[in-house]
């Protein structure tokens, strides 16, 4: 399995950077929206779960399993139903807690074997700026945005 994982503590932006990611694998790569769970997200509830099938670089079809939560050993748990549930699936890209109590109970509970899985993980974290934050956090993301971009385009991933 190959992972992408966004990792951070809270209010780092990893779920608004999954959401702009699914976006953009939406508008300008192709894929579709094949099985969702709160997406897109609403205002009350930011949290999301999706899979997006489409074609990788070498016209090959896959399916990326998206989820934007990963707080606590049950929303984990049904991260790993609605993954159980939409099989099969080549790429999963989530958010990761920073907490490592949290990160063990991801890699436990998603059967995430290091020595046979490939993962990336791209740590983000808090913009605070005083008078510029909107200017520092609008940077941000445009470089986290390119940069998981960047990332999936190339190996492993080839979309």
């Amino acid at each position: 399995m190959k992972y992408l994982l966004l990792g951070g503590a809270p209010n780092t932006g990893k779920t608004g950077s999954l959401n702009r990611l699914a976006a953009t694998l939406i508008t300008t790569k192709g894929f579709r929206n094949v099985a969702n769970w709160n997406y897109p997200p609403t205002v009350t509830n930011g949290d999301f779960r999706l899979i997006l099938e489409g074609l990788d670089n070498n016209k090959n079809l896959i399916r990326i399993y998206i989820n934007s939560a990963s707080d606590t050993k049950k929303i984990i748990q049904d991260c790993k139903k609605f993954y159980d549930d939409n099989q099969p699936v080549d790429i999963i890209i989530s958010s990761i807690r920073d907490i490592f109590s949290a990160r063990t109970e991801f890699f436990n509970i998603m059967k995430v074997d290091n020595s046979i899985d490939y993962i990336m993980e791209l740590p983000l974290a808090k913009v605070r700026r005083g008078n510029h934050r909107g200017l520092c956090l609008k940077w941000y993301e445009e470089k986290i945005d390119k940069l998981a971009v960047h990332t999936l385009e190339n190996d492993p991933y080839n979309l």
